[in-house]
């Protein structure tokens, strides 16, 4: 099939990913099933490729602005992750099957965003609620959003209050502004380094990792939004909240779980069989080795 729809009236909207808008492009068709609808014109439906779908979609004769705005908002498979928007995201932040969504954003503008695929993504920062499971028959992997109704007109820009700086908000302004971001694993990195230092932040000492709670992300994104320029001080904060005996000799001693992810730069790693350093968990890591030092020094 050289065109694999009939109709290319909707048009592909921010922040939408190629399986909203070829579930989209479906439902102008007057079908109810996008994955039917990939089985009959020879796509795998069931785990279906982002690749292979932009190829069908990029045939229609859609404007140049309007194919580029798809392929910035298409995850691509890499192998352990994907790319969006420029961003290098592994699995543990970005997942296919993730069946969230904010009903009110659904509803003024009907088509799924994709940054509700990543797992750090709790609330909706433009209405301030939680995201909800998506009421639909459940498919386990890739699934097909589903829509009552299309919308043809061109949607207004995504717009996150300025008064709402949560981790959520920080997200999609990374997102819309791609090529501004310092490498392509910031965002990434970020996130990583924000639940860590979160999660030391927000719990007394203990030796063991405590349970993850999404206030944790917040707590780091509030501390590195800056820069890291604030993080000795919430360190030291906390290190006089949780004093220790004056025998304490280590690192590990003061810290409890949180010393054993102290990371350093990336000498001695092997550059093809380890992961490069995050650049801002070394930042980190260097200031709470800092704080410690100046206790241990007492």
């Amino acid at each position: 099939m050289e065109r694999p729809f009939t109709f290319w009236r909707v048009l592909p909207l921010v922040g939408e990913p190629a399986h909203s808008y070829f579930s989209r492009l479906v439902l102008d068709e007057c079908w109810h099933s996008p994955r039917q609808y990939a089985k009959d014109i020879g796509i795998a439906a069931d785990a279906f490729s982002p690749r292979e779908l932009l190829d069908r979609i990029l045939r229609l004769p859609i404007s140049d602005g309007d194919k580029a705005r798809l392929h910035l908002w298409t995850p691509l498979d890499t192998g352990g992750g994907v790319v969006l928007a420029g961003q290098n995201l592994s699995d543990r932040h970005f997942r296919w099957s993730r069946r969230l969504h904010c009903p009110q954003c659904r509803n003024a503008v009907p088509y799924h965003r994709v940054w509700w695929h990543l797992e750090c993504f709790r609330n909706c920062p433009i209405h301030g609620h939680p995201l909800i499971p998506v009421q639909q028959t459940y498919v386990s992997g890739r699934w097909w959003p589903k829509f009552e109704k299309t919308t043809r007109e061109r949607a207004p820009e995504v717009c996150v209050d300025g008064d709402t700086d949560v981790i959520e908000s920080f997200v999609i302004r990374c997102l819309l502004e791609p090529g501004t971001l310092p490498y392509d694993r910031y965002l990434a990195d970020f996130i990583d380094c924000s639940e860590f230092l979160g999660r030391l932040l927000n719990n007394p000492r203990q030796h063991s990792v405590p349970p993850f709670s999404a206030m944790d992300l917040q707590t780091g994104y509030a501390a590195l939004k800056d820069g890291c320029k604030s993080v000795a001080g919430h360190v030291s904060s906390w290190l006089d909240a949780n004093p220790v005996f004056p025998t304490a000799l280590t690192v590990r001693q003061l810290l409890g779980w949180a010393a054993d992810y102290l990371v350093s730069d990336d000498e001695g790693l092997d550059t093809i069989l380890d992961d490069p350093s995050n650049p801002l968990l070394v930042a980190v890591s260097e200031m709470i080795r800092a704080e410690c030092g100046r206790i241990l020094r007492r």
